[in-house]
């Protein structure tokens, strides 16, 4: 044969025995997998409770078969009415379509290919009507007007903001109950009627009441004042001369003709203002007495510079001054100028005042020198014992006072003779 040709006996044989036991081999090979996967899927199934658990099997293990058919069979019943349940208490379809939760669109015989159609269309309908309704909506400065809107406060705070107005009226609200009238005053100006008043004579008590009111109304009127006194006084202003004759003006348009007026006096006061002198005229005419450079908050420590040179000048001029009879020797003064402290009794009777009003009155200015440190206690020793003494300086002083009034004046007159004195 073909097969067996160039074939030796011994070889043919030999090939014969080695095929069975390759095959074996690999059949044994074969089945000793299969057993291993077998134990694996064994040893990870679950076990009969967990099987259980997960509704693989009817009943566990032990129970039964009549019992677990039977409670098999009742579980079945259970979840039948449930579901029979649900059915009943679901929505009607035309329900969900009106809430939007199927669409409107779902025509029953509608083609399905028209569905999508039609629900693009109901899409672009709705947003033409919100754009129709946003377009003809009011602005927020109208809604702002009529306080439905507070477009001033941030939306954050709108509520808080509301919280604390409604505090707020609720407060005044409080203040004014607070505050109010007791009923015994609003009885007593006849607001309310006394409820304690017997039924049959409240309208007798009212028609006092009236008769009471129409009396004092009565006597007001004929103490009023008559229209020319209100004329004169500027408080009617309903007549205007108007030639030889006085013209009554009508009450629509007298606020206007007040308005007429005001203007006119404004007009006046703004011609006057523009025609006024510059400041630096005023100051170099003497009228006013700092420069405008000066300003007004530091008026008064200039003025009291002022006073303190002028001060210093006058005590710097006393001090130089010669004595009283150095002046007579030059034939600058009389005699009759050196007047003894003793011979006070002599002067006129107009310049002597009541002894305890004199020196009341220059003690206490002494005390204000004192006081206002414009002399130290050497001075001010010196004043006292100047007024004690009668001296002829502080009694001129003090002349002047009672004809000028000015204490200032007299107040500086004593300053100059006290720093003379110690001096």
């Amino acid at each position: 044969t073909r097969g067996g040709a160039g074939v030796s006996p011994g070889e043919k044989s030999s090939s014969t025995n080695r095929r069975p036991k390759s095959a074996g081999r690999k059949k044994k090979v074969l089945q000793r997998r299969e057993s291993l996967e077998l134990e694996s899927k064994l040893g990870a199934r679950p076990g009969a409770q967990d099987a259980h658990r997960a509704a693989a099997v009817p009943h566990a293990r032990g129970t039964d078969p009549k019992i677990a058919n039977l409670g098999h069979g009742l579980e079945k019943k259970l979840v039948a009415n449930r579901i029979a349940d649900h059915l009943e208490s679901q929505p009607h379809p035309e329900t969900l379509r009106n809430k939007g939760v199927i669409s409107g669109t779902q025509v029953p015989g509608m083609c399905a290919s028209l569905v999508s159609r039609a629900q693009a269309l109901d899409r672009q309908v709705a947003s033409n009507q919100i754009a129709y309704k946003i377009e003809s909506r009011p602005h927020h400065e109208d809604l702002h007007e009529q306080n439905i809107l507070d477009a001033r406060t941030a939306p954050s705070i709108q509520s808080t903001k509301r919280k604390l107005e409604r505090k707020m009226s609720a407060d005044t609200v409080g203040q004014l109950l607070e505050f109010r009238p007791a009923p015994e005053e609003l009885i007593a100006n006849g607001v309310l009627r006394d409820p304690a008043m017997c039924k049959s004579l409240k309208p007798r008590a009212h028609a006092l009441q009236l008769e009471m009111k129409k009396d004092t109304v009565k006597s007001l009127l004929e103490r009023r004042p008559s229209m020319d006194d209100l004329r004169v006084t500027g408080i009617f202003l309903g007549d205007s001369l108007v030639g030889e004759h006085t013209a009554t003006i009508a009450p629509s348009i007298q606020a206007k003709r007040k308005s007429l007026e005001r203007s006119l006096a404004g007009d006046k006061v703004s011609y006057m203002l523009s025609g006024r002198a510059h400041p630096d005229e005023l100051h170099a005419t003497g009228l006013t007495k700092h420069p405008p450079s000066v300003a007004p908050a530091v008026h008064r420590t200039a003025q009291q510079l002022d006073r303190n040179l002028k001060r210093s000048s006058l005590s710097l001029l006393l001090r130089e001054r010669p004595p009283p009879d150095t002046m007579v020797e030059m034939g600058l003064l009389g005699a009759e100028a050196l007047v003894a402290p003793d011979a006070m009794d002599e002067l006129p009777a107009a310049f002597i005042v009541d002894e305890r009003t004199m020196y009341a009155i220059l003690f206490k200015a002494s005390n204000t020198l004192h006081r206002m440190n414009l002399l130290d206690q050497r001075g001010h020793a010196a004043l006292k014992e100047l007024i004690l003494d009668n001296d002829m300086r502080v009694m001129a002083a003090l002349e002047v006072f009672e004809n000028d009034e000015d204490y200032s004046e007299m107040l500086d007159t004593l300053f100059r003779v006290a720093n003379h004195a110690v001096a």
